[in-house]
């Protein structure tokens, strides 16, 4: 990561490098900012989340990044371990791998080809007990995170803990901030949802069997009445978005970077501020 460069992790659409609005925004963006374009590329066996058909070549490789500072970050986050995931002939030349199975840090720790690449451990592979906000169970969440930090390059911190003063003065205290990285959500009913893991599971079963269009409807539609969803208030997204350096984008169900921006509205207010 560059000195003092704020990250942005974006969603990959392969119209970013037809359409010459997205190229344009691309391109300025990161002028200001590293930006890290995230996919599930070439069916990889152990993809997650984020369907993709398209195959990733260094050549396409090579014609993203030549759009700016721009890195190219894969979904290999499945909560199943599988082997063939050495399969993709791209899986040495991604930039960033997020993932969540030791099994596979493990291997990648100890692969001399993936010592430039900066592992991150997903959002989607917190325990149930990380979600709890109840007092309790700070001294369990420090443990808990300062092990993650210690095994993965960048961590994904749950939505719950975004606004928490207590967890970001351990962050600051521990020296853990740069290593932080606060997702914002599109469906913002995911943030303190308490069957977000499980739902997380039927997707990684269905980009295994290529079964994803039909898992993404929420399993709490309609949501209780006493559900609250919104981790970051909209009043507070400047405080948030200063204090962090990574900053992760969810987009899985889009179909283009532009309709990306119309329902991100915060990537657009990025972009105007340039």
């Amino acid at each position: 990561m560059q000195e003092n460069k704020k990250t942005l992790t974006i969603p990959y659409f392969k119209s970013i490098l037809i359409n010459k609005f997205e190229r344009k925004i691309i391109s300025e963006l990161s002028e200001k900012y590293e930006i890290v374009l995230y996919g599930g590329f070439n069916n990889n066996i152990m993809n997650s989340g984020r369907f993709q058909e398209e195959r990733m070549t260094k050549k396409l490789s090579e014609d993203i990044k030549s759009l700016g500072n721009i890195k190219i970050g894969a979904t290999l986050s499945n909560h199943i371990f599988d082997e063939r995931v050495f399969e993709d002939e791209m899986i040495a030349n991604y930039d960033e791998i997020i993932l969540r199975d030791y099994k596979l840090l493990h291997k990648l720790q100890d692969d001399p080809r993936f010592k430039n690449t900066r592992l991150k451990f997903s959002i989607t592979g917190h325990p149930i007990f990380v979600r709890v906000s109840n007092p309790g169970f700070r001294d369990a969440i420090k443990r808990y995170y300062r092990r993650l930090f210690n095994d993965f390059d960048i961590v994904v911190i749950h939505s719950e803990l975004i606004p928490k003063q207590w967890f970001y003065n351990f962050l600051i205290k521990e020296g853990y901030i740069d290593q932080t990285e606060i997702i914002i959500n599109i469906i913002k009913g995911c943030n303190n949802c308490p069957r977000y893991p499980e739902h997380y599971k039927l997707i990684s079963e269905g980009c295994r069997s290529k079964e994803v269009d039909t898992i993404y409807s929420c399993l709490l539609d309609p949501m209780p009445k006493n559900f609250t969803s919104q981790a970051i208030p909209d009043s507070g997204k400047d405080i948030f978005f200063n204090r962090y350096r990574n900053i992760k984008f969810e987009g899985r169900t889009l179909s283009s970077f532009t309709h990306f921006i119309k329902v991100h509205p915060y990537i657009k207010e990025i972009y105007e501020k340039l």
